[in-house]
């Protein structure tokens, strides 16, 4: 019976992690308002000096705070710009203006330096974008688009830079599997046969 038991007990097992999600997701947001209402108080920059807010730092080849604003170059042979964050957040957005240099690469955005974020950033036409993701990350790179490889560079503004957490959902009772209770009914009728089995008297 013990080996049934096992058998039984890995396969439960091996049902709960079937229903487990895996796979991350991002949420990409071009209406500020939308995103600042599903993420928690934000921290932002603003950029009105050159002195950036705890818990943002940068490292970039070409981009300064400059009259109220980031300014930054990207350009496909190595230009960048890497924001950190002193704890990991899932929420970045900023008001971008793609325009003082006319038409370019677009930005891409890249979290932890790795994770390639589906959506790019293209748009000529001031706006804000921003993305939640469902993977926490300590960084996030900020290199030019794919665009025509005829453009040289993304020449863009930033404002308004904000980091930080999504709102934690509401928590809700998850149902087991219907096979999850098919295999506790199992399990319970097999301990049930075992202790009746050993209360049995044996024969002389």
């Amino acid at each position: 019976m013990s080996g049934l038991v096992k058998s039984l007990a890995f396969s439960l097992v091996a049902v709960m992690l079937a229903a487990t999600p895996t796979a991350a997701a991002t949420t990409f947001y071009t209406d500020r308002a939308a995103f600042d209402a599903a993420t928690n108080p934000l921290v932002v920059e603003d950029f009105a000096d050159t002195t950036l807010v705890t818990g943002l730092s940068v490292a970039t080849s070409v981009g300064q705070a400059q009259d109220g604003i980031w300014r930054d170059r990207p350009t496909p042979v190595g230009a960048q710009t890497t924001w950190s964050f002193a704890a990991p957040v899932t929420a970045f957005g900023a008001d971008f203006d793609l325009s003082p240099g006319g038409q370019g690469t677009g930005l891409k955005f890249l979290l932890n330096g790795t994770t390639l974020l589906s959506q790019e950033l293209q748009n000529f036409t001031p706006t804000f974008f921003g993305f939640i993701s469902d993977d926490p990350f300590g960084s996030l790179l900020i290199q030019a688009g794919t665009a025509p490889v005829f453009y040289i560079a993304e020449t863009h503004d930033m404002d308004n830079l904000s980091f930080g957490n999504v709102l934690a959902p509401p928590v809700a009772p998850v149902p087991l599997p219907a096979a999850v209770w098919m295999l506790l009914a199992g399990l319970g009728a097999v301990f049930s046969l075992s202790r009746r089995k050993a209360q049995m008297p044996s024969a002389a």
